[in-house]
C-alpha cells in the first residue's frame, strides 16, 4: 500500500521489501548473517522463520513504519526493536557476497528504489526517501 503513493510504485515495493524483510528477519526474529547463511543452505529457511514467528516470546515486537509525503519528496521512516547491526558492509554491492544466497537487498533498494537511504543510529532504524518530480 505504501508503494502507491510513490511516482514508481513497482521499484518502491521492492525497495520497502527489503527493508521490512530486514527488519523482521533480523530486528524481530534475530535472525543473523550467518544463521541465514545455514538456514538457506540447508533448506530450512522458511520453515525456520515460520517456527520462529509462532514462538516468538515478544508479542509486542513490532516493526514500526512511519511515512510523510513532503512537498518534494516521500519518507520512510522505519524502525525495529532489534539490537541493530551494522549496514555499512551492505549499502555497495559487494565482490565477497557476490557468490551468498542473501545479503544484496540493501543495496539493491538503495541503488533501485530510493534517492536517499541512511540507518541511523545502532543500525534498528532506517530512513528512506523518494524525491517528487
Amino acid at each position: 500500500m505504501l508503494s502507491l503513493a510513490c511516482p514508481d510504485p513497482r521499484s518502491a515495493a521492492l525497495g520497502l521489501f527489503e527493508i521490512l524483510i530486514n527488519s523482521i528477519e533480523h530486528g524481530i526474529l534475530r535472525i543473523g548473517y550467518d544463521r541465514k547463511t545455514e538456514l538457506l543452505a540447508s533448506g530450512d529457511y522458511l520453515a525456520h522463520v515460520e517456527k520462529m514467528i509462532k514462538a516468538h516470546p515478544r508479542p509486542d515486537d513490532i516493526v514500526v513504519v512511519r511515512f510523510n509525503r513532503m512537498e518534494d519528496r516521500l519518507v520512510f521512516h522505519v524502525i525495529d526493536p532489534g539490537p541493530g547491526f551494522n549496514p555499512k558492509p551492505y549499502m555497495e554491492f559487494s565482490p565477497e557476497r557476490t557468490l551468498d544466497t542473501h545479503g544484496r537487498g540493501i543495496a539493491m533498494a538503495r541503488f533501485t528504489s530510493f534517492d536517499t537511504l541512511e540507518y541511523i543510529g545502532n543500525g534498528n532504524e532506517v530512513r528512506c526517501e523518494i524525491f517528487l518530480p
